[in-house]
């Protein structure tokens, strides 16, 4: 609806429908489904019925002096591509239905060429998602399980070539960081695997209450020993907030994930502080190192796919 005079009148009354969504009537729809051009009997009021209140679209009606008002449907095969409304003043009356017709059918292939292309465009763009996923997937692959693996790889070799001219409490230390490392990468396959069914829908979301301070102990016990190479402290708190209602993997995945980042990009000897409060029936959960950051023209655009496969390289 973009005639001027029915705009004003709409902002008088209180009700304008310029913009708005409107629920397709089933027998509107019949109507523009048969592509032949329909005068509405009953006018403006049958019309506008269901979308624009009955005494609404009468007084629009009356001061604005509609007479008629005919509809046709543009159509490709059994798609409805969208729908041409007139309306008539001072008792003018449409007569050339053929023409209208003719015309709107031509209109209709050119609809539809565009309707194909939005959709070859919408494709290419999931295409291009898809494919950063994967370059990212890679990615992450070959830089992060390239470090855990040679920390278990330079172990093993340092403890089989050296064996007998360790002892006993060495040997145990070696064996201690072989098994540290491969838990690590074990918990990084992990991540990687729930980070995939997270890109195919395939992620379970299933929300329970959960006792924060066991979340955090967790997380800070899992990254106490990259932490501590570094002289890094660890800190958290979570003052008045001592259960949230969240799924216990996500938010374990979230927060290791963030606390090993802040960690990674940290100096050393600083501190990284994990806590939580309470923002309406909401927790806030938060990170907080004094590490080197993000520049301001990455951080605009942190959560763009290609951008993130960048972030994630050596």
């Amino acid at each position: 609806i973009n005639n001027n005079t029915i705009e004003k009148v709409c902002d008088i009354i209180g009700f304008n429908p310029i913009g708005a969504e409107f629920e397709l009537k089933s027998d509107h729809k019949k109507i523009f489904k048969t592509g032949k051009f329909h005068e509405f009997e009953g006018g403006f009021k049958k019309f506008a019925s269901s979308a624009i209140p009955s005494l609404i679209a009468e007084a629009v009606k009356q001061i604005v002096g509609i007479h008629k008002v005919y509809t046709i449907g543009i159509n490709r095969g059994s798609k409805l591509l969208a729908s041409v409304n007139f309306i008539t003043y001072n008792n003018s009356v449409i007569s050339d239905h053929d023409f209208i017709e003719i015309f709107l059918n031509q209109a209709g292939i050119v609809l539809q060429k565009i309707t194909v292309e939005h959709s070859l465009k919408e494709s290419e763009l999931q295409l291009k998602h898809a494919n950063a996923s994967k370059n990212k997937f890679f990615s992450i692959i070959a830089h992060d399980l390239r470090s855990p693996f040679n920390a278990i790889i330079g172990f093993s070799k340092i403890l089989l070539e050296n064996y007998n001219n360790y002892p006993q409490e060495k040997r145990k230390d070696f064996i201690k960081l072989i098994k540290e490392s491969s838990e690590k990468t074990y918990d990084l396959l992990e991540n990687l695997l729930e980070w995939s069914r997270a890109q195919t829908g395939k992620l379970r979301y299933q929300p329970e209450m959960l006792d924060i301070n066991r979340i955090f102990s967790s997380a800070v016990s899992e990254n106490k020993s990259s932490a501590d190479k570094k002289s890094i402290f660890l800190e958290y708190s979570v003052n008045s907030v001592h259960t949230v209602y969240a799924d216990r993997f996500l938010l374990q995945t979230i927060l290791r994930n963030l606390i090993s980042n802040a960690i990674k990009f940290s100096h050393l000897n600083s501190v990284v502080q994990i806590s939580v409060k309470k923002s309406g029936s909401e927790a806030v959960l938060s990170v907080k190192d004094k590490g080197v950051g993000i520049d301001e023209g990455t951080l605009d655009n942190i959560f763009d796919r290609a951008v993130e496969m960048v972030m994630s390289e050596p």
